[in-house]
């Protein structure tokens, strides 16, 4: 996302973006940027410091406070003092680009930081699917645990289901119980999400081939 209310400059930057893979949107005001980011879809942020209404210093901070650490965002300014970049640092820039800007070094940036950005996602998501398993084999464990307490048929067909359908996200769980000489098969009450008269009605006999 490139926030910068000169449409010149912004076209511009958002052509060289286009020609080098990136897919860019420009904003007008840091406003604008700040709903267009609320929206999704955007790996990195390209602020001007110079910003009719909210200042990029503004903008900057409140990216961070909305979208957390792992945004890029690159400043661009004019402004070259060391007090503007440490303010710009501390409203949460993780770089800068001074203008005129120097379009091989924006590319490269644009670049060094989506890559970071792609592996922080990558990390995040191995991170959630190890979380994800790990309560799973919890709720597993539960369920072995459980097994052995529960002398009745009815209260472990209970919990079972219920713990499975917890598991999987599905809203009807049975258990299906064969009768060997016939082969039909009938659930074992209760089903989780089924009343008692509707589970006594299922009936399957499998056919020869399986």
């Amino acid at each position: 996302l490139l926030v910068d209310d000169d449409p010149l400059i912004g076209k511009t930057l958002v052509d060289l973006l286009g020609l080098h893979g990136y897919t860019a949107a420009r904003a007008e005001s840091a406003e604008q940027g700040l709903e267009m980011l609320a929206e999704g879809g955007f790996d990195l942020v390209l602020l001007d410091l110079r910003l009719p209404g909210m200042s990029g210093f503004e903008a900057g901070a409140r990216v961070r406070e909305v979208h957390g650490p792992y945004l890029p965002v690159i400043i661009m300014t004019a402004f070259g003092d060391p007090v503007a970049v440490r303010r710009g640092y501390e409203s949460g820039a993780d770089d800068f680009l001074h203008k005129p800007i120097d379009t091989p070094a924006l590319i490269l940036k644009v670049r060094a930081f989506l890559r970071l950005k792609s592996t922080h996602d990558e990390l995040a998501r191995s991170r959630e699917e190890a979380q994800a398993r790990a309560r799973d084999l919890a709720r597993l464990h539960e369920i072995g645990r459980d097994w052995s307490l529960i002398a009745e048929p009815a209260e472990f067909n209970r919990m079972l289901t219920q713990r499975l359908a917890g598991l999987i996200g599905a809203p009807v769980v049975g258990i299906a119980l064969q009768d060997p000489e016939t082969r039909a098969m009938e659930a074992a009450l209760p089903v989780h999400g089924l009343p008692d008269d509707r589970a006594r009605s299922f009936r399957y006999v499998p056919r020869p081939e399986y």
